[in-house]
C-alpha cells in the first residue's frame, strides 16, 4: 500500500507537474482511501479498486462535509483512478465511476429586503434630478408591482418614451406613485399581468 501511494505522489509531481501544495490536498484523500481499504497486514482488499468501492468511498466520506470537500475528494479520486489504470493497475480507467459533486450557481437562499429597507431605498433616489426620477420610478417599479430587472429593461420603447416624458416634466409623483400605491395593497392577482 505505501508503495502505491509513493508511486502515486511521485506521478503527480513529476508526471503531472504538480506543486507541492496540490500534493497535500491530493495525498490525504488517497491515504485515507488506501487505509480504509487495506486488510490487517497492510495489503490492499481484492475490491479495493472496483467502481462500486470507489464510488461508496465518496459517498461515506462526503457525509456532513462542504460541497468544495467532496469535490476535491473527487478530483483527487479520479486522478487516482487515471493513475491506477495507466500503471496498469485496473483493466479500465475508473475515473468515470467517481460521482460528480454538483456546484450550483445562487444555490443559497436569495435574501431580500424588509420593507423599511424598501422605503428607506426609495426614498434614497434624489427626485430633483431627471436621473433621480428615473431611479425612482425603477425602485418603485420593483418594489411595489415585483417587477424583475429584465421586464423593467425589456419594457417597449414606447413605454420608455412615455415614461421618460413623465419623469422629464416631474410628474412622476401624480402618475406613478399613486397608482403604484393603490396597486400595491391589492391582490397582485387581481387583474393584473406581466404579459
Amino acid at each position: 500500500m505505501a508503495h502505491i501511494y509513493g508511486r502515486y505522489l511521485d506521478y503527480l509531481r513529476q508526471d503531472r507537474g504538480l506543486a507541492k501544495n496540490s500534493l497535500l490536498v491530493y495525498g490525504p484523500f488517497i491515504r485515507d482511501f488506501l487505509d480504509s481499504h487495506s486488510a490487517s497486514d497492510g495489503s490492499l482488499l481484492p475490491d479495493a479498486f472496483y467502481a462500486v468501492t470507489i464510488r461508496n468511498h465518496l459517498l461515506a466520506r462526503s457525509k456532513g462535509r462542504s460541497p468544495q470537500y467532496t469535490r476535491l475528494m473527487a478530483v483527487a479520486l479520479r486522478s487516482f483512478c487515471h493513475f491506477l489504470f495507466l500503471r496498469g493497475d485496473t483493466a479500465r480507467d475508473l475515473a468515470g465511476s467517481v460521482p460528480s459533486v454538483s456546484k450550483w450557481r445562487h444555490s443559497a437562499v436569495p435574501t431580500f429586503l424588509t420593507p423599511e429597507q424598501q422605503e428607506a431605498l426609495i426614498a434614497s433616489a434624489d427626485r430633483s434630478t431627471p436621473t433621480g426620477r428615473r431611479e425612482y420610478a425603477i425602485l418603485l417599479l420593483l418594489a411595489r408591482l415585483g417587477l424583475r430587472a429584465g421586464e423593467i429593461v425589456a419594457i417597449e420603447s414606447r413605454s420608455r418614451s412615455a415614461l421618460s416624458a413623465h419623469l422629464n416634466t416631474g410628474k412622476v409623483l401624480e402618475s406613478w406613485h399613486q397608482p403604484v400605491q393603490e396597486f400595491s395593497r391589492t391582490p397582485c392577482g387581481s387583474g393584473f399581468s406581466r404579459r
